[in-house]
């Protein structure tokens, strides 16, 4: 309800088609953020395709959700809650975008300008790089501009490293997100990837190649270097160390170059579900 009905339109806007956080004043008045941002695809998580028997095993949920279908169209007609059959089972799905909106948001998730990186999801998009966006807050000037790799500004302590690097728990999340999306449109649903290609591919192949992006910072090149060593070649390199990973906190979104602490398993190491589900 947030999401779409927050001040006029909610989080989504009309005229780029994508979502924004939004300031409110005091007075009332609201403006929405419209720094192309992570925050703009975090909706795409919210979804979740359910087969009818699942539903039938759950009546307690069953009742609540028939109840805000038939009396809460003030939200469900702004969600995506479409019941599709294959000829073998029924399956609901329950999502923030609807399609229409879906396609908007993954056209900009898909575009190499934006935040397709040649390593995986950009946390800003690039477009930002050449113009910043700047907003006025009480007669002072913010400012957000992409930095693919370590902050350049000292807010928060020199902390804001969200404004390019690729950072694996979002990687992982989104692309979980696509392939629920497409475990439900199926082969029907297919989409231009990279944006401006002219290529067009299902949800699962998209999925399948953000996930080779992700693997690319992992694999030595023609030349024997793994993109995030990028700054020290000679660790690929050395018949001592070359064969150790490092897994770095995140990555830069255009070189792959690994910042942060260097042993971040706690979420780096999702790299091995990836290559675990493809196996």
């Amino acid at each position: 309800d947030a999401i779409n009905h927050f001040g006029e339109d909610g989080l989504w806007d009309s005229e780029t088609r994508f979502y924004y956080d939004e300031i409110r004043f005091s007075n009332g008045h609201s403006e929405k953020v419209k720094a192309r941002s992570l925050v703009g695809l975090l909706p795409l998580i919210a979804v979740l395709p359910i087969e009818m028997n699942a539903i039938n095993a759950l009546p307690g949920f069953r009742k609540r959700m028939d109840w805000y279908l038939e009396h809460r169209k003030d939200i469900t007609t702004t969600i995506n809650c479409q019941w599709t059959a294959d000829g073998v089972s029924e399956t609901l799905l329950l999502a923030i975008p609807t399609e229409d909106r879906l396609r908007s948001v993954l056209g900009y998730l898909f575009d190499e300008d934006e935040f397709l990186s040649p390593y995986g999801i950009r946390s800003l998009s690039k477009v930002h790089e050449e113009s910043p966006y700047s907003l006025k807050l009480d007669g002072d000037g913010q400012a957000i501009r992409y930095c693919a790799g370590d902050s350049d500004t000292w807010l928060f302590g020199g902390n804001s490293n969200w404004r390019g690097p690729i950072w694996f728990p979002l990687n992982y999340l989104l692309i979980e997100s696509i392939k629920r999306f497409g475990s439900h449109y199926g082969d029907r649903f297919t989409i231009e990837y990279p944006t401006g290609s002219g290529v067009m591919k299902t949800l699962d192949q998209c999925a399948n190649d953000i996930e080779n992006r992700l693997k690319r910072l992992f694999f030595k090149d023609e030349n024997g270097r793994r993109p995030y060593n990028n700054q020290y070649p000679q660790l690929d390199q050395s018949e001592d160390f070359g064969d150790y990973h490092q897994f770095f906190e995140f990555f830069n979104g255009d070189t792959g170059q690994g910042h942060g602490a260097s042993h971040q398993t706690g979420w780096t190491a999702l790299i091995a579900t990836i290559l675990d589900q493809k196996q």
